[in-house]
């Protein structure tokens, strides 16, 4: 089942467009979003939250049609926010109480149980806590909710490795063992890479590549050529071309097109590293180039 379907969603600021955004998520995996800071990530959770509105487009949580009125669909999803935004003056007992009065389905032994798991004073204020702590009290909350979508905004940024690496586990159990479905975006790619099993690359608010984490690796070639002739018989394959000094760099998505570069051109596969920076370069040197 597809836990979470966007498609073809699209919303216009000043200076910026989202458009025809599309991805999803069968149950039971979990998807990196990943992008440069103002590549459309954050703009396009809320409207997944159903925080702002679309000028176009479809959600499917639960494969129902998410309507811009119907708010009973927030039932299955959990949502972590970048930053902590409950209540400084009171503690997670008392926050869990005023939650679980909104959601049915709100476990509070499991509240219980992850806040002794990770070290959460249960009667001290949420102000005195750091971003590591306020990070796990939100993931506490949102794991108790018993949701079937989970949703995180860059859950792991600022955060020390041995936080860094409770809640990545906890995302991975989440959809391992309970095949709850993860969309969380970020900035770390190394943590896509442990956990996710697809990754959508959104920049300048286009999805350039929606694929599996397996497949990236395997079907994804960074090619640097000074060669006119090899540019032109990888054209069909290219998905991102752009000039630095004189050498040329490709970004290409299929094995068969490799044998045309042999010989006259360097060529390594594209890790996910690799296969961000030369698409934000390339979509800057376009955009530049369109403005001349």
């Amino acid at each position: 089942m597809i836990n979470l379907a966007v498609d073809g969603l699209s919303k216009k600021y000043p200076g910026f467009n989202l458009e025809q955004v599309s991805f999803n998520i069968p149950e039971g995996q979990v998807l990196g979003f990943i992008g440069p800071n103002g590549a459309g990530k954050t703009s396009t959770i809320k409207i997944i939250m159903g925080l702002i509105k679309s000028d176009a487009g479809n959600i499917e949580v639960m494969g129902h049609t998410v309507r811009p009125e119907d708010y009973k669909y927030r039932e299955h999803i959990a949502f972590v926010y970048d930053e902590c935004y409950y209540w400084g003056t009171l503690n997670p007992i008392e926050i869990a109480s005023i939650i679980g009065k909104m959601s049915k389905r709100f476990d509070y032994d499991q509240f219980k149980k992850l806040l002794k798991r990770y070290e959460l004073p249960q009667n001290q204020h949420i102000a005195t806590y750091s971003k590591g702590m306020k990070t796990k009290l939100s993931l506490a909350i949102a794991l108790a909710r018993q949701c079937e979508l989970l949703i995180l905004d860059e859950p792991t940024s600022g955060l020390d490795p041995v936080v860094r690496r409770i809640v990545l586990s906890e995302l991975e159990d989440y959809s391992r063992k309970r095949n709850g479905s993860v969309l969380f975006s970020t900035h770390i790619l190394s943590d896509v890479d442990r956990i996710a099993d697809s990754a959508a690359i959104i920049v300048n608010g286009k999805i350039k590549i929606f694929a599996p984490i397996s497949n990236l690796s395997d079907d994804y070639y960074l090619i640097t050529t000074e060669s006119d002739s090899i540019i032109e018989k990888l054209r069909e394959y290219t998905i991102c071309v752009h000039k630095e000094n004189s050498q040329t760099h490709l970004l290409i998505n299929k094995h068969d097109a490799a044998h045309a570069a042999e010989g006259s051109a360097s060529m390594i596969h594209a890790n996910l590293d690799d296969i961000l920076y030369h698409l934000v370069v390339a979509d800057k040197v376009n955009r530049e180039e369109e403005e001349c």
